[in-house]
């Protein structure tokens, strides 16, 4: 009997570690993934891509972009449209993308070769590099990070460990790009709202939000669902869809948090780390279990009841969607209503 390759992305291999499946080592993207960030690693097909994006997305994108400035001048980074202006400030703009998103992918590499001992470091320089193509692909910025914009203390013990976050850094600039895209994160100041195939942007006084400062056990409770109930029944009293995608992308910004702080502890207490991966107690345990399933909201899928994996939904996915979608003129412009996540309710219904 001939036995096929199941295609779950290699699925796993069982090993006695903690009763897990270490579906990590050995891991490769799927092939529609490869191929497409494997022909932006060549200079040609990027420049091509970012000429696309500044002459069908910004012309979209310019009125969102300047409100949303205007708003956060004060607190991080003003986001700007990428243009052409200066040739040679493009063309260094697109070789340092190009090697953030080679570097995303080498580190990934290592990460799915790495011991556990050092796998959140490697996940969370990766994931900092893809964010970094991602948020430069599409736009500029006034001034470059000056840091993570995530902060841990108290690491001496995971019940009292705690993380907060100051608007800014890589994660600021993380949380603004999605939300100038038109959509919605429990981070984010500002609920994006679609008017006129723009967007502007209400203050965002969900129940459900994530603090700017939380304890270890807060953040492995935070509730996205309950957070992504809340995000619906508002847009649709204001007359909007929201698609499944926001509550992928939210699981997704809470995985690169969770890394973070996975990253965190075994640089600087990796003893404290070694009992995470031993699952020596509870929330050892249930830490544990996040951080894998962080890992996989970034490459793999996002871990669901009915099965498996569902491949279609990793951070590295999502950001391949909104980068064809952003240079796809039939999309622009017969179903871009401001956002890549919210529809009119109204043009839903007529389609």
């Amino acid at each position: 009997m001939v036995c096929h390759d199941i295609s779950w992305t290699n699925i796993v291999r069982i090993i006695g570690v903690n009763g897990c499946l270490d579906w990590i080592s050995g891991f490769r993207l799927n092939l529609q993934a490869s191929e497409f960030y494997g022909n932006l690693k060549l200079y040609h097909n990027y420049e091509t891509m970012r000429c696309k994006l500044i002459s069908m997305f910004n012309p979209l994108m310019s009125d969102s972009v300047r409100r949303y400035s205007e708003l956060q001048r004060r607190i991080s980074p003003s986001i700007q449209l990428t243009t052409m202006e200066n040739k040679d400030v493009f063309k260094e703009d697109n070789i340092q993308n190009i090697n953030y998103l080679k570097n995303a992918l080498e580190f990934l590499q290592y990460s799915c070769e790495g011991s556990k001992s050092i796998q959140p470091i490697l996940f969370h320089y990766s994931w900092q590099f893809f964010v970094a193509f991602f948020t430069n692909s599409l736009f500029q910025w006034a001034s470059a990070p000056t840091g993570h914009g995530i902060h841990t203390a108290k690491l001496d013990a995971l019940p009292d460990l705690q993380i907060s976050f100051d608007g800014g850094g890589s994660f600021g600039k993380l949380v603004d790009c999605l939300t100038v895209l038109g959509i919605p994160t429990f981070r984010s100041s500002w609920l994006p709202i679609p008017e006129n195939k723009s967007l502007r942007f209400e203050p965002n006084s969900l129940l459900n939000r994530l603090p700017c400062k939380v304890c270890l056990p807060e953040l492995l409770d935070f509730d996205v669902d309950a957070f992504y109930r809340e995000v619906e029944a508002k847009y649709q009293s204001s007359g909007y869809a929201t698609h499944m995608e926001v509550r992928y992308i939210n699981r997704e910004v809470l995985g690169y948090i969770m890394v973070f702080v996975a990253s965190s502890i075994a640089r600087y207490r990796p003893a404290l780390w070694h009992r995470v991966v031993e699952g020596t107690d509870e929330l050892a345990a249930k830490m544990n279990h996040s951080v894998m399933d962080s890992y996989s909201h970034y490459i793999r899928g996002a871990p669901s009841p009915s099965i498996p994996i569902d491949e279609d939904h990793s951070f590295i996915n999502a950001v391949k969607r909104i980068l064809e979608l952003a240079q796809n003129y039939h999309y622009l412009k017969e179903h871009f209503d401001g956002s890549f996540v919210l529809t009119n309710i109204d043009r839903r219904l007529k389609s």
